[in-house]
């Protein structure tokens, strides 16, 4: 009795369809489970168990990747005022107010730095988004799993932190901000 090739040929290229099929599923939700719990994430806020972030105190630390992986720490800025913004793509508003954040973070970075964090999506959704907008001037930080929104309560968005030189939290809004309103806030506490 020989063996029929002919079925064992169509039963290997069905084997190899699903073998491959099963590892471009697994490549495509591993990445995205991976990038979700290895987050480099480090939060450090002493008044964690207060309901609401204290004006003149010290802004909640934090440091998160950017867009290139790159670590940036909150007190990298320290000594210049910081515009802190939380966003994300799906909300249009927030969306775009990251324009006006690009837009002042170039005519007035001798006065103060902007942070964009983005809130809950991941690298890839935020890199399209960016690259779609031109945004090059912002600095956009990615909260992946939302523990620095939490810690700021950052709970509707575009919500803004406006921190001092030294590192104070001065003042927060929530919703829209156009660039007048961002410089007159942020004019109190560059001097």
């Amino acid at each position: 009795m020989t063996p029929d090739y002919k079925k064992i040929l169509k039963l290997s290229i069905q084997l190899a369809g699903i073998l491959f099929v099963g590892i471009i599923f697994l490549n495509l939700f591993g990445k995205i489970f991976i990038e979700e719990i290895s987050q480099n994430l480090f939060v450090e806020n002493k008044k964690i168990q207060e309901d609401v972030l204290a004006i003149s105190e010290v802004a909640p630390y934090f440091e998160l990747q950017n867009l290139n992986g790159k670590l940036i720490k909150i007190t990298d800025l320290k000594g210049s005022p910081v515009v802190l913004v939380f966003w994300s793509t799906w909300n249009e508003v927030s969306g775009s107010q990251l324009k006006i954040i690009d837009d002042i973070s170039y005519k007035y970075s001798n006065l103060f730095k902007t942070l964009a964090i983005n809130s809950q999506e991941n690298r890839e959704v935020v890199s399209n988004f960016v690259k779609r907008g031109t945004y090059t001037k912002t600095e956009i930080l990615l909260d992946i799993n939302g523990g620095i929104s939490d810690i700021y309560e950052a709970r509707s968005i575009p919500a803004f932190y406006f921190i001092d030189k030294n590192g104070l939290l001065m003042s927060t809004y929530y919703g829209f901000l156009n660039e007048r309103e961002i410089v007159e806030k942020m004019s109190k506490f560059s001097n």
